[in-house]
């Protein structure tokens, strides 16, 4: 049975990784890999006893120590789990001291295959893709730019790229149309910054304003939850509204999607948004902001499967849910058409038969030549004084060490390159390539997808 050692941050517990984690890896673990988890303990934000709570199908647990707060602390408890658990697999998730850390195990002769899962769009993560393309095996992406961007780098052979579009469930039960007010959704994971979480209200309070019957259901949980829901009640005269919380899948198939006509969707950028593809295999009308990725995935049309609006154009958000609310006709047919735009391709079976044959395919790939191992950074006055980083990592730990740490990611960092650097150059190229995309849509190209 071969070996699989997942490594995962632990101060998200849930969002659109996890959510893909809970899918994927069971159905691994059923097809014969043997799943281990290494999870990271940080001093204050990356906490594995809770995270394992939301996530029961983790079985074989081990953590990871990076209390100490040094690169080199994180980089050698990914080191002895990896000797410890001896897998035939290693794929990290958000955890980017993992790269470092098997080109050491490499140097010392490690077996392990590295599958690089990558669901961001950040540079830095795909900067770490590009700096330890001689130790990365196979790399999976789910989104079209993600992937139109690795073949333009030429970083990688093309048998060590695959691109597994994600998949959810077909809709046992889809939206039904109804009469009365318009039926508009939020579903996911109630951020700002990126998500944009705040326009809602602030479209809801425009569609108040222009007199638009409508009916709001937020379905989620994160930083913003709360400020998100406050600006919402604010609202003069508020119309009806539901705040749900964090909801299973299945719930939400059951009791939320068929209960809706629009999901609002406002991001900056995504990689493949689930609820996206969620509400559109149930029949749901996105009203989605043309975020980054937009274009290269492919699967949006304007007017088609869906409306879309500039990122942060709230007013042109809420046009767009007042047609919708006027006209059935436009609504029945995008529904219809938007349904029709992820029959087959991003149907769960499918996501997890391209998930079944790109780990079946690590073993058959030429086995990639040792790499020399970075040197040891200095982290401070222990390592500038030359105290042996085990010990060093030691007293950092149980003295010393700083506690203030910002977020989990500050904690473990998600990638080795951070934003500086090499991150700029391929965020020029990412937006070349979404900008080339964005006219061929324009244009009506058909032959593009």
């Amino acid at each position: 049975m071969p070996r699989l050692l997942v490594l995962s941050q632990t101060h998200n517990h849930w969002g659109g990784i996890e959510a893909w984690m809970s899918e994927v890896l069971p159905f691994l673990q059923e097809g014969g890999w043997d799943i281990h988890y290494g999870l990271a303990l940080g001093r204050r934000h990356n906490d594995p006893e809770q995270f394992v709570a939301h996530h029961p199908y983790m079985r074989q647990v081990h953590l990871m120590d990076g209390r100490a707060a040094t690169p080199s602390a994180r980089q050698a408890a990914v080191g002895r789990l990896v000797r410890q658990v001896a897998p035939d697999a290693v794929m990290p998730l958000a955890i980017g001291d993992a790269l470092p850390a098997l080109v050491a195990e490499r140097a010392r002769g490690g077996k392990a295959r590295l599958l690089c899962a990558v669901h961001s769009l950040h540079t830095g993560t795909l900067a770490d893709l590009v700096g330890y393309r001689h130790v990365i095996d196979t790399v999976v992406v789910v989104s079209g730019l993600q992937h139109r961007w690795l073949a333009a780098s030429q970083a990688f052979a093309p048998e060590r790229v695959r691109w597994v579009r994600n998949g959810v469930p077909v809709a046992a039960h889809p939206r039904a149309p109804r009469a009365g007010p318009l039926r508009v959704g939020y579903v996911g994971r109630i951020e700002n910054s990126i998500k944009r979480s705040g326009d809602v209200a602030a479209v809801l309070r425009a569609c108040v304003r222009e007199g638009t019957p409508i009916a709001m259901t937020v379905a989620g949980d994160g930083p913003d939850r709360a400020a998100t829901e406050a600006a919402v009640r604010a609202i003069e005269p508020r119309p009806p509204t539901r705040f749900l919380g964090f909801q299973e899948r299945a719930v939400l198939y059951r009791e939320v999607y068929p209960q809706l006509d629009a999901l609002v969707l406002a991001s900056v950028t995504e990689g493949s948004p689930l609820a996206l593809i969620e509400a559109m295999q149930n029949g749901v009308v996105p009203v989605v902001s043309e975020y980054f990725g937009f274009a290269a995935e492919g699967l949006l049309r304007p007017g088609h499967n869906c409306l879309s609006f500039p990122v942060g154009d709230v007013a042109l958000a809420a046009s767009h849910l007042d047609r919708l609310s006027r006209d059935p006709a436009l609504l029945a047919g995008l529904s219809a058409r938007a349904r029709e735009s992820v029959a087959g391709r991003y149907d769960r079976s499918t996501m997890l038969q391209g998930w079944r044959d790109a780990f079946a395919a690590l073993s058959t790939l030429p086995p990639l030549a040792p790499a020399a191992v970075p040197p040891r950074v200095a982290y401070g006055r222990l390592d500038r004084w030359g105290v042996p980083a085990a010990l060093a990592n030691w007293l950092r730990r149980h003295g010393g060490a700083p506690q203030g740490a910002a977020d989990g990611f500050d904690e473990w960092p998600g990638s080795v390159y951070g934003d500086g650097g090499l991150p700029v150059s391929i965020d020029n190229s990412l937006r070349a390539i979404e900008a080339e995309c964005a006219g061929r849509l324009a244009g009506n190209d058909r032959a593009f997808a």
